[in-house]
């Protein structure tokens, strides 16, 4: 009979040589093997044959493909699963570092070391914990200790959470010294038993002795700080401990963790779910209290309701240069107001919980004759109301500025020399004060034009009134569908009028203006730990995880869930309505599509208050991606109504972002006949059909269209891009050009490189193609005329040039660290060529793929993801739609990729490609065979 490592060997091969065996436990050995492909090490770690019941296995195999979906530096990666020979098994990497086992056994770690290493496990934790996976074995022989972070492996005894799947005596499994007790007595365990065994750990980390057991620990060597959270952790009830890893590793590591968030973030760059990244970014639970809510004020008088609601906005704006984050957001009063039809309804202690503060001001207004006067009073969290006095009103900001300093003196008496009288609305015009407030309300209402107005108006009446600035950048940004507003520089108001804006308002204009992606992310989240509970701040950082998460591996969900999180925290935020469902119309969540567009169109404003309406525009990219057989009555409705029609030449090459090219195309030849008597209309119509076409992979017909698009715009710009995608596509690998056309447009871009408006794209074009055939005398041509032209813009495009360079001499992570600067380019237009940032992404997989790091080169070519667009689309491509156009057959690679890895979401990506290759050129025939052989043969009907 052959021995087990025999057994082993034979079923694994050829993919694996089986070389020794590692490690046994009490359920699982692991074994040492060597990945014949990639040749590498690999740890194979198999359930013991004679434990390997059906629910052993099940869960073993269930655990190892969750995690198999994890990329996290904390976690090892598991990279296949299955059964072989009735073996069952799955193969992570092998790590040759020391175990922190090892370590302890030179002594204690140091203070910062031992801080370090829970934060790490924590950190692995908190996104295992989001899988719903208990690991039920942490103990320092299964930590690793690799180039100085903490690896978290050994999952074999995982198990989901209880609402998962529920205990056995089988649960008991586990290293008796690190069990929690509910562990040890079999009874049900949830993640907070691994967080028990994380303090047993770090105990042992601060203090190089073993743990003593639960009733006579000793504390010694650990240092004063530290103590109260280690016992909070080692609490012997589950539900005393610390309620999740997030929580634990905050009060473990006291000082701001988001910049090494971030580096998480980036180190992961790619493959985390929802779960795992978005929910520990922004959708952990919001604790926050706030010292103070003011809700909208009510009025004896109907004509007075107005001045009531303008005087209580206009209070909370006093309070909150005061209180800063201690104020509850706007949005949140009045979800709250809107829910409980708070005018007139007596506040209660439920309520202010419900506000998350522990003091509501709410006022009063009472007419006698001519005079009006404001009844103020706070409510407070133990029921108690106390008078704030009667308030006379004269002018708005002095009116609002009383009623904030008579709550100040209430609720925070000994701080009240400090309330800011004169405050960022002091000495403002009554008129001016007007406007901003009715800029408010429209904002409010998502009524976009009227805001832009009002706030207008304001800002014109005195130009030093910065919050009416700002109100006037954010509103136009949504009258514009995310463009930036021209009436405003936000750089230079929060140079000059910095001191006249609030707190929030400085930090989120500092995060606008970071140039780099990693450092607007880092800006976006510091205000997010300041102001927890604000929907508009928590928006705008899901806008920038939606437009540019993507560049740095983060998927689509993680996006939809910050932006469910900013929804949650405000209802009424149509921008953020409007990109849920682009995000889950992108990703084919058909349910949650519907529900988004429902709210959308019952808070939507009219679409006179927007450019581009999207309710109507969403509810036909609805039914292209949902209910295709109704499409063509949908286009031509849509058609049939003179304002959507409108709009719909502006935003129909915006179809392709939600994974629609399809549509792209059918609206293009819908639209031509509309858009035969303006050439420039024309024009874009051929280049958004031209688009459509690559990404369906029909490129002859897309070439065709191109090149009518550039005689039509007669730009150089569309000429020049009409030549380059004759080179480029080839580099890249896509096919369907043919060595005549590659020839001809090679002529043609020579004889541009002289021209100065475009003669640096042209030589760097030319550049990529003697790269792909080995000319490596022509490339370095190309690099020194870039160079020499003195272009700072597209200095990057040399850059690029010279790490794909180092890629032809197989130095791949020389490339990789190179073209790092042209990729943090994050906006079309910086890297200095449209087509930049596809070929950098796309290059950089390649390379990672040549260094075996597989799960990175995925995270580079998910790029094409991002919803980075910049205004409404026309004439020549923009480097966005090139990324969109591309991402099919980025797909397909990404399938192929996912085939040589065994994972499972080969399936998906295959699937999706097809839908769109149905009627591709003959050139992509083996491509789509491949693909569809592979779902016939391992996919899921």
């Amino acid at each position: 009979m052959p021995t087990l490592l025999e057994r082993l060997r034979d079923a694994l091969r050829p993919d694996y040589e089986v070389e020794r065996e590692l490690a046994g436990g009490g359920m699982g050995i692991v074994f040492l093997a060597r990945e014949v492909t990639l040749r590498r090490p690999v740890a194979v770690k198999i359930i013991r044959p004679e434990l390997a019941t059906e629910r052993a296995a099940h869960r073993f195999l269930r655990e190892a493909r969750i995690l198999a979906t994890l990329n996290h530096p904390n976690v090892m990666p598991v990279h296949r699963a299955g059964e072989a020979d009735g073996l069952f098994y799955y193969v992570m990497d092998y790590y040759e570092g020391a175990t922190l086992a090892d370590r302890l056994k030179r002594g204690k770690l140091s203070v910062a070391s031992a801080r370090k290493l829970g934060r790490d496990l924590l950190d692995a934790l908190e996104a295992v914990h989001r899988l719903g996976v208990i690991h039920r074995d942490i103990k320092p022989g299964n930590v690793y200790l690799i180039q100085g972070r903490a690896v978290l492996a050994d999952f074999g005894l995982a198990r989901p959470s209880p609402e998962i799947a529920s205990s056995t005596s089988a649960d008991r499994a586990g290293t008796l010294g690190y069990m929690a007790p509910e562990q040890v007595a079999g009874e049900d365990i949830t993640p907070r038993a691994d967080l028990y065994a994380v303090g047993i750990v770090l105990c042992e980390a601060f203090t190089g002795r073993r743990w003593t057991g639960w009733h006579q620990p000793d504390w010694t060597g650990i240092p004063r700080s530290i103590v109260p959270i280690l016992k909070r952790a080692l609490a012997l009830e589950a539900d005393q401990r610390w309620p999740d890893a997030a929580t634990f590793r905050r009060k473990l590591w006291k000082t701001r963790t988001r910049r090494y968030r971030r580096r998480t973030l980036l180190l992961t760059i790619a493959g985390l779910t929802v779960g795992a990244i978005a929910a520990s970014l922004l959708l952990r639970p919001t604790r926050a209290t706030t010292d103070v809510a003011v809700l909208p004020f009510s009025a004896s008088s109907p004509e007075d309701s107005a001045l009531a609601r303008s005087l209580s906005m206009l209070a909370e704006i006093y309070l909150r240069e005061f209180f800063n984050e201690g104020v509850t957001p706007p949005d949140l009063v009045r979800q709250w107001h809107q829910e409980n039809d708070g005018s007139g309804k007596r506040i209660d202690k439920a309520d202010l919980v419900q506000l998350h503060t522990r003091n509501a001001v709410v006022g009063r207004l009472v007419r006698s004759g001519s005079a009006v006067a404001v009844d103020v009073e706070v409510v407070r969290r133990n029921g108690r109301v106390d008078s704030a006095g009667t308030v006379q009103v004269t002018t708005r900001g002095e009116t609002a500025e009383r009623i904030g300093l008579n709550a100040v003196r209430i609720i925070s008496p000994n701080d009240v020399e400090r309330y800011p009288v004169g405050g960022v609305l002091s000495d403002l015009p009554e008129s001016a004060l007007a406007a901003f407030v009715d800029g408010e309300a429209a904002f409010h209402r998502n009524a976009w034009r009227t805001a832009v107005r009002h706030y207008r108006d304001a800002f014109a009446i005195d130009s030093s009134f910065a919050l009416a600035a700002w109100g006037l950048s954010n509103a136009w940004r949504w009258l514009r569908t995310g463009s930036p507003s021209p009436e405003v520089d936000l750089r230079q108001l929060v140079e000059s009028k910095r001191s006249a804006l609030l707190d929030l308002d400085r930090r989120l204009i500092d995060a606008q203006l970071e140039p780099t992606l990693g450092a607007r992310l880092r800006r976006y989240e510091e205000t997010l730990e300041r102001y927890p509970l604000h929907g508009y701040a928590a928006f705008l950082y899901a806008d920038e995880l939606l437009h540019r998460g993507a560049f740095i591996g983060l998927s689509v969900d993680t996006a939809i869930g910050a932006l469910a999180a900013a929804v949650t925290k405000d209802s009424s935020l149509g921008p953020a309505l409007d990109h849920l469902i682009w995000a889950n119309l992108r990703v084919g969540n058909r349910d949650a599509s519907a529900r988004w567009l429902a709210r959308l169109q019952q808070v939507a404003a009219g679409p006179e208050e927007v450019d581009i309406f999207t309710p109507g525009l969403l509810k036909l990219a609805y039914v292209e991606r949902f209910e295709p057989e109704r499409a063509e009555g949908a286009r031509r409705e849509v058609a049939g109504d003179p304002q959507l029609a409108g709009m719909l030449i502006n935003a129909f090459r915006l179809a392709a972002m939600l994974g629609l090219p399809h549509t792209q195309l059918a609206l293009g030849q819908m639209l031509e006949p509309l858009a035969a008597e303006d050439s420039e209309t024309l024009g874009s119509v051929y280049v958004a059909q031209a688009l459509a076409l690559v990404a369906l992979g029909r490129v002859g017909e897309a070439l065709d269209r191109l090149h009518r698009a550039a005689t039509i715009l007669g730009s150089d710009d569309a000429s020049l891009q009409a030549a380059q995608w004759y080179l480029i596509l080839p580099v890249l690998g896509v096919p369907g050009v043919s060595p005549a056309q590659r020839a001809q447009a090679r002529s043609a871009l020579e004889g541009r490189v002289a021209d100065t408006a475009v003669g640096t794209r042209a030589a760097w074009t030319l550049g990529l193609d003697a790269a792909e055939g080995g000319d490596t005398v022509t490339l370095a041509q190309a690099i020194e005329t870039i160079r020499r032209s003195g272009d700072a813009e597209a200095a990057s495009l040399a850059t690029l040039l010279e790490a794909v360079r180092d890629g032809m001499r197989k130095r791949f992570q020389a490339a990789l660290d190179r073209s790092a600067s042209v990729i943090a380019l994050d906006s079309a237009g910086q890297a200095g060529d449209p087509f930049a940032r596809a070929v950098a992404h796309m290059k950089r997989a390649e390379w990672l793929d040549s260094l075996g790091r597989s799960v990175a080169a995925d995270s580079a070519q998910r790029w094409y993801e991002h919803f980075d667009f910049i205004g409404m689309p026309s004439g020549h491509a923009q480097a966005a739609e090139i990324d969109w156009a591309l991402g099919t057959y980025a797909m397909w690679q990404r399938g192929s990729r996912d085939v040589r890895q065994k994972r499972n979401s080969a399936c998906g990506h295959f699937r999706r490609v097809l839908e769109f290759w149905a009627e591709a050129d003959s050139d992509y025939g083996p491509l789509a065979s491949r693909a569809r052989e592979y779902i016939r043969d391992a996919c899921p009907p």
